[in-house]
């Protein structure tokens, strides 16, 4: 089993991310299919315009193609995506898209910022 690390780059005692997006924090279910398995269930802890962290006990290989739904509850629709595993680890999958609804997208990043601004107002 292969075990890749996130992009960051250390520089001192520093860590400098280098994704592209930021990530929200999620709790959302998404259900996949990739090879031979089909609906998969499994959480997203974290999502971006560029792809999505899911923790999953199944966790397919680093380079598998995936077609998944995710559970926009708050939207009140189900958004799907098609990524490719570019990271693994213990508990879960790191997912590059590579196919979106970048407005569903768009839409689901912003429900999910405002809700982390005013969790922090309270």
């Amino acid at each position: 089993m292969i075990y890749h690390q996130r992009p960051i780059m250390k520089v001192g005692l520093s860590v400098i991310e280098k994704r592209k997006y930021k990530r929200a924090k999620v709790k959302m279910k998404a259900c996949y299919s990739e090879g031979a398995y089909t609906n998969v269930i499994a959480n997203v802890i974290d999502i971006s315009k560029g792809g999505m962290y899911v923790q999953d006990g199944y966790a397919p290989e680093v380079q598998e193609n995936l077609v998944a739904s995710l559970d926009a509850e708050d939207l009140g629709k189900v958004i799907w995506v098609e990524g490719r595993v570019v990271r693994k680890t213990s508990d879960g999958i790191g997912v590059l898209f590579t196919n979106t609804d970048e407005k569903d997208l768009d839409n689901l990043l912003i429900l999910y910022e405002r809700h982390v601004l005013i969790s922090r107002r309270k």
